[in-house]
């Protein structure tokens, strides 16, 4: 029983074996049969006339009998024998089709004449009124273009020079963005003169040195200067293109200021050398800066003027002490006179100075505190002062030709030339009597001439006529 079952199961092992024996023959046979049946398909690709290489080419997939294959490089595809379409999907070129029929064993080679697809062209613009070819263009402009294709636009926008953009993709699948960049349309700014020592000097905002030749762009500027001691200037200066324009910076300085400090503190005002009033502020005024002279007047004591040489923005203390009216016309008096006094022509004329003039100086007591309280007295005493020392030359010549004559009447007399004594009395009371200068300055000499006359009547009368002369008698 034992050895039927063990007989049994061999047999059905070596029908199982026998099966699989047979199944690996067959399939042997499929395999070895299908290898010799099939034929091999290249792919090649040409753009613009010439072979390309894709530079990534897992990119590329090509689509035939409806099975989606990678493209490799060297690598052709297995297909069974018959016409093959097929479909080439490559990233920057359009889909290209092609057909070929498969040989068995044999390679065939499947040719693509690849066909770019367009892409973009984008300009980015930060140059206001812009244009393309004449046409506006905003902050983006895009247009479609061809691979390989040059495009040319003339580019223009204000204030700039016009420029001819050549664009071009040189690489398909690929888009090309630029910025639109124009040169400035440059004019010359010269600052003359230059202005003073520690000015600083900004166009648009920006500092610059080379004040001699600046570079800016044509249109309006805006050129500021400022200096700690003058006031800030602005203007606004046009420039052309390729023109050179001069700007004047005449910066006005600052005025000095100038604080009062009086003894005793009184409301006063200040003026210049034309009269004009300078305003106060408080204790404190404003002037231009150089060689000024200034005159402070305070209400019942005398002017006062000081000369002062200002420098702009800088300040000035004008410490003063106050005097009364009267004690500065009382020492200016005193001091015409103390001139007068030793003055050699006024010396000599000192004796026979008579008349209204010196009678009103004599009174002139010039005692300070008289003057002060009598303002006439010392005012008279001032203008008399003031006439005699204009006309002492006068005063002088008139003196001594009043001596010159009067010595030639009394020599005269004495000498007996009695008509010529008689002429020189009457040239002598037309010269220094009545309303004449002498009468005035001197007082009339009336009484003098009255007893020349009476001394040439007593000659006539008993001097002993001259021999050959005829004599007067009673």
């Amino acid at each position: 029983m034992m050895l039927k079952t063990i007989r049994k199961w061999l047999r059905r092992c070596l029908g199982w074996i026998a099966i699989a024996l047979v199944l690996l023959a067959w399939v042997a046979w499929a395999v070895v049969d299908r290898a010799e049946g099939y034929g091999r398909l290249a792919v090649a690709l040409s753009w613009n006339g010439q072979a390309y290489l894709p530079p990534d080419a897992a990119a590329a997939t090509l689509l035939v009998r409806g099975e989606r294959h990678p493209l490799a490089p060297g690598q052709p595809l297995t297909l069974r024998p018959g016409p093959a379409a097929a479909e080439l999907d490559l990233a920057g070129f359009l889909p290209a089709r092609s057909t070929a029929l498969v040989m068995k064993n044999q390679s065939v080679k499947l040719d693509f004449a690849l066909q770019a697809a367009p892409r973009r062209i984008t300009l980015r613009n930060r140059l206001p009124g812009a244009t393309l070819d004449g046409q506006p263009i905003g902050d983006t402009w895009t247009t479609q273009a061809e691979v390989g294709r040059v495009y040319s636009f003339v580019a223009t926008a204000p204030g700039c020079e016009t420029n001819r953009l050549e664009l071009r993709i040189n690489r398909p699948g690929q888009d090309l963005v630029a910025d639109l960049a124009l040169a400035p349309l440059l004019g010359g700014l010269k600052i003359q003169p230059a202005p003073a020592e520690g000015t600083e000097v900004f166009v648009d905002g920006k500092q610059v040195d080379d004040l001699a030749s600046l570079a800016v762009k044509a249109g309006s500027h805006l050129v500021t200067a400022s200096n700690a001691d003058f006031f800030p200037f602005s203007a606004t200066v046009e420039v052309y293109h390729h023109t050179t324009n001069t700007l004047p910076v005449p910066l006005r300085p600052r005025p000095a200021t100038i604080t009062l400090n009086l003894t005793p503190p009184v409301p006063c005002e200040v003026t210049d050398a034309k009269g004009a009033i300078l305003p106060l502020e408080g204790a404190e005024l404003h002037s231009p800066p150089g060689a000024v002279r200034l005159k402070l007047h305070a209400r019942g004591f005398a002017p006062i003027e000081q000369k002062f040489r200002l420098e702009a923005n800088h300040p000035y203390v004008w410490t003063a002490t106050l005097e009364r009216e009267g004690a500065a016309e009382f020492k200016r008096a005193s001091g015409q006179y103390q001139r007068l006094a030793t003055s050699p022509e006024f010396a000599t004329a000192l004796g026979k100075l008579g008349g209204s003039d010196w009678a009103k100086l004599r009174r002139t007591d010039f005692d300070a505190e008289d003057l002060i309280r009598g303002a006439k007295q010392y005012t008279d005493a001032c203008a008399t002062l003031a006439a005699i020392q204009a006309t002492l030359p006068e005063r002088g010549r008139a003196w001594t030709n009043e001596v010159r004559v009067a010595n030639a009447i009394d020599f005269w007399l004495v000498t007996g030339e009695l008509d010529k004594a008689a002429a020189e009395i009457d040239r002598y009371a037309s010269r220094f009597g009545g309303q004449s200068d002498f009468a005035q300055w001197f007082g009339p000499p009336a009484g003098k001439i009255q007893g020349w006359r009476d001394a040439l009547e007593t000659k006539r009368l008993y001097l002993p006529a001259a021999p050959g002369a005829g004599r007067k008698t009673r």
